[in-house]
């Protein structure tokens, strides 16, 4: 599985390259000017990662949170057509060295969960350098603060990875739907007010409005659909 891994990531890495770079590069400067005019007496995480709150959309005044869908949407961008292009181009090669399509599929998963980590861990990064110079170390530590910042980058990346899966599901049955499928997950999230939907927690203003137990519904939510995609990609065709 190592050769497999190493095989898989040089080329996918190499048919994302430029999108990666440009899109992330592109992404972490308007985040760092943004983040730096908001209010800083929050975390620029809790400030970027925000959006009409369940009790706004109930009273009928939803709006879109561009930023909040730009930094959920961004790594399926990035990845776009990558892995359909990856197996074309490897298929022969694969097959040569006696892995399986399945084998081929738990890569995909590992590729898909250290792309959008290292994505994250980039915003992270970035975001924290501003905290440091607009919150100051004191505030920034602060257990609540931090605390706070932990619980939501969990949800971030949980969220991150559900939309990444829910976009190469959907690219089975149709290439067109590699971007529109996570996008209208997250206009419906900012329009709707269903505390059910795990993508709430994502948004800082409403975390508060939505049980911490919906964290480990989506964890199991994605775990349930990673194992689904293994399996149909070992095991089907899907066009």
């Amino acid at each position: 599985m190592t050769i497999l891994i190493k095989v898989q990531f040089q080329h996918l890495i190499a048919l994302i390259r430029m999108r990666l770079i440009s899109l992330l590069t592109g992404f972490l400067l308007i985040l760092f000017v943004e983040a730096i005019r908001l209010n800083p007496m929050q975390s620029s995480l809790e400030r970027i990662a925000t959006g009409p709150s369940l009790a706004t959309v109930a009273s009928g005044n939803p709006y879109l949170p561009t930023f909040w869908i730009a930094l959920l949407i961004l790594p399926t961008l990035i990845v776009g057509n990558g892995i359909q292009n990856m197996w074309q181009s490897l298929f022969q090669q694969i097959k040569g060295l006696g892995f399986s399509k399945r084998q081929f599929g738990i890569v995909n998963v590992i590729l898909l969960i250290f792309i959008n980590l290292g994505y994250l861990i980039a915003i992270q990064l970035l975001l924290a350098l501003v905290d440091l110079f607009t919150l100051g170390v004191h505030r920034m530590l602060n257990g609540e603060t931090l605390h706070n910042h932990v619980y939501l980058s969990v949800n971030l990346f949980l969220a991150l990875l559900l939309l990444s899966l829910v976009q190469q599901i959907f690219s089975w049955l149709h290439r067109g739907f590699l971007l529109i499928m996570p996008l209208v997950l997250l206009v419906y999230t900012a329009f709707t007010a269903h505390v059910q939907n795990p993508l709430n927690l994502t948004m800082w203003s409403r975390i508060s409005e939505v049980h911490s137990l919906q964290s480990f519904i989506c964890a199991g939510f994605v775990a349930l659909m990673i194992v689904g995609y293994i399996y149909f990609y070992g095991n089907y065709e899907v066009k």
